[in-house]
């Protein structure tokens, strides 16, 4: 795939495979939970689960502790990390700070601001994470400060 040239279908969710009468019966016999009980879940406190979260096959969310935590990244199989708060004054991994890890990676210096437009980013950042999880054995970590 070409860097530059990003078709919708690029950004199309993978095909799903077909559904077992297994997991059909498992979803005939799902009971949506009351509100009361959602509310519960929502607003009961939580420990933390970590710093990093799977979000899509070998498409991972993080926070700058997982970025920085080279050991976790290397057990983790990371091959490519996005840096949706580099430069000096935010998160400064950068390549060098990889440099001993075998990771590919891309920064994005955004301000963590309301009126900073982030949108400028999203088609180049799309397509370094598309061709990043078409490569062989691609893992992605994107990562800001918060991780959210």
């Amino acid at each position: 795939m070409s860097w530059y040239s990003l078709h919708a279908d690029d950004l199309r969710r993978p095909g799903l495979q077909r559904t077992s009468s297994r997991s059909l019966s498992c979803q005939q016999s799902y009971q949506t939970p009351e509100l009361g009980e959602l509310q519960r879940l929502l607003w009961t406190p939580v420990p933390c689960r970590g710093n990093v979260n799977e979000v899509w096959p070998n498409l991972y969310i993080g926070d700058l502790y997982i970025a920085r935590n080279k050991e976790q990244l290397r057990r983790m199989g990371i091959t490519h990390i996005v840096n949706a708060a580099a430069g000096r004054f935010h998160i400064d991994t950068g390549a060098k700070f990889y440099r001993d890890l075998p990771v590919d990676y891309y920064g994005v210096e955004a301000d963590d601001d309301p009126k900073f437009d982030l949108s400028i980013y999203f088609y180049p950042t799309a397509k370094y994470i598309r061709a990043a999880l078409n490569s062989p054995r691609g893992k992605v970590l994107v990562h800001c400060a918060m991780g959210i």
